[in-house]
């Protein structure tokens, strides 16, 4: 017999699957072959997105997830379930495209988030299976160019907003922002950090001025107003709310919505008054000036924009309204508001990694002029 013609008889052994999934708190993608497990799941999402108290790892909780009944745990003490994560490869979880899993981290401040199948396909020729898990690189769309505003305009918002832009981007970990207005929403700008184990969160729940400068004041105000109070080096709550109320829409009705219950350190409420030195920057970044409702343009819709794990989003329509908890008049009710309701809302997908406020004013105001 002809050993060769024998081996070149048998089946080609298959390429693997590459399983895609996207999460529900962020926009993050992620991929993995078919013989990875639950926990290479959830390892890749808490290593490209914010999970738990911050930013958290595989390791720092216990953490369980639970797919058709079945709940997988992690770590080898047994909690809940005789089921392990490291055991369940995905192929044999008969997943589908559109299957949910639900991930609860941590069982001492749980926290709860859907994991899911967006996409499978069969390895390509070339990609190394080495090379997974990854992260689903969000590229440039065709003719991305970042922006840059005219230098007679003299604009750097790193220096004219320097407390909100170290806020973010200097101090800031876990940080989370939400810019303009989700429609029939209260919530004009929506921003959050987990420094030090607190949730410090600022919302905007009342029309700004009309402009880029006056809207970025207000933001600045509230992350310079107010902080977590402190118990020696540790904080004495693990969130802390600030809403920030532009003067010219606080009339008294809305005062006394916001500001029902405050405590200083924990829940407050500060009204800001525009600066009248603030030159106007709709003319510096008019794309995003329309994308605010602040201007006018033909290709560019309302909308809004979040920076969330270094995926810069831009959505139009309909954003979801989840439900809450909360309490009244805090800065909580503006979390996840800016989701979008589906991927038709999405107008751009894209890894920014900004550096600062400015570098993200002139990443965003590229995207827009790729409409």
């Amino acid at each position: 017999m002809d050993n060769g013609a024998e081996r070149k008889s048998k089946k080609a052994k298959a390429s693997p699957t590459v399983f895609t999934f996207g999460a529900s708190h962020a926009a993050t993608k992620v991929q993995l072959l078919s013989h990875h497990t639950l926990h290479h799941l959830c390892a890749m999402f808490c290593k490209h997105t914010t999970i738990g108290d911050g930013g958290e790892g595989v390791h720092d909780h216990m953490w369980n997830i639970v797919w058709q009944g079945r709940c997988y745990e992690s770590g080898d003490v047994e909690c809940v379930s005789d089921l392990r994560a490291r055991a369940a490869r995905l192929r044999d979880l008969a997943l589908t495209v559109g299957a949910t899993l639900r991930l609860k981290y941590d069982y001492g401040s749980e926290s709860r988030y859907a994991l899911t199948l967006v996409e499978t396909s069969t390895l390509a020729d070339g990609e190394n299976p080495a090379d997974f898990p990854r992260k689903l690189e969000a590229a440039a769309p065709p003719g991305y160019r970042k922006y840059a505003p005219p230098a007679h305009l003299g604009v750097d918002l790193d220096a004219t907003f320097a407390r909100l832009n170290a806020w973010a981007f200097v101090e800031g970990k876990g940080v989370t922002l939400n810019l303009f207005q989700p429609p029939r929403k209260h919530n004009h700008g929506y921003i959050e950090r987990g420094n030090m184990g607190v949730s410090h969160m600022v919302l905007m729940p009342a029309a700004p001025p009309k402009d880029l400068a006056a809207y970025l004041h207000c933001l600045d105000e509230g992350v310079s107003r107010g902080s977590p109070r402190m118990h020696g080096s540790c904080p004495e709550y693990n969130w802390y709310s600030m809403v920030v109320l532009p003067a010219g829409s606080a009339d008294e009705k809305v005062r006394k919505k916001w500001g029902r219950t405050t405590e200083v350190g924990f829940c407050e409420v500060e009204v800001v008054r525009e600066h009248a030195s603030l030159a106007a920057l709709n003319t510096a970044f008019p794309k995003l000036g329309a994308l605010a409702g602040f201007a006018k343009d033909k290709k560019v819709p309302k909308g809004w924009l979040t920076l969330k794990d270094g995926a810069l989003r831009i959505c139009r329509g309909k954003s979801k309204s989840p439900a809450s908890n909360a309490p009244k008049g805090t800065a909580f009710l503006g979390s996840e508001q800016h989701e979008p309701e589906d991927e038709t809302c999405v107008l751009f997908t894209m890894d920014a990694n900004a550096a600062s406020l400015h570098d993200l004013f002139c990443v965003a105001e590229g995207l827009l002029r790729c409409l």
